[in-house]
């Protein structure tokens, strides 16, 4: 990121290659994303510049990360206005925008849990399957940010 700050440019490579193996159990892999996105709150401190960006770099680093990182906040702060103003009725009909939009973001909490259960049992529906992963990302980005929050860095720890 620093050589990207400097007016550098960053490229993609076709030939590149980087190989990674994920990890057999779904605990170690969501340790992994939240050490990922741990350090993506620690990029943020020890590099503030990044920011406020330059143009090149403004949409990637605000829509990949930035963005990702505040996603689960948001998502939070959904459910509780949903929640809260679903107690309160449209004037002029009997279910409310709020009541709408409180019984969607439920039905997909529910699908998230149908997604793990189905998962753990090696059964999978693409659709809830992807819910529950999507949810599972927006996790470890509240934990991480608990994690930076607290000063909790030691997150490092070798697998066997």
């Amino acid at each position: 990121m620093s050589i990207a700050l400097r007016g550098h440019r960053v490229v993609f490579d076709e030939g590149a290659r980087a190989h990674d193996s994920a990890s057999e159990s779904s605990n170690h892999e969501f340790s992994r994303k939240v050490r990922t996105l741990l350090g993506n709150y620690q990029l943020c401190q020890l590099m503030p510049r990044l920011l406020i960006p330059n143009r090149a770099l403004l949409f990637q680093f605000y829509s990949h990360k930035l963005m990702r990182l505040a996603a689960p906040i948001f998502f939070i702060i959904l459910l509780a206005c949903n929640a809260i103003l679903a107690g309160y009725p449209h004037p002029r009909s009997n279910i409310g925008l709020y009541q709408i939009s409180l019984a969607g973001q439920l039905a997909f909490y529910a699908a998230v849990l149908a997604g793990g259960y189905l998962l753990k049992h090696n059964r999978r529906i693409r659709l809830l399957n992807f819910a529950y992963v999507f949810s599972m990302m927006n996790a470890a980005a509240l934990v991480g940010l608990i994690y930076f929050v607290f000063g909790k860095r030691n997150v490092w720890a070798r697998e066997k």
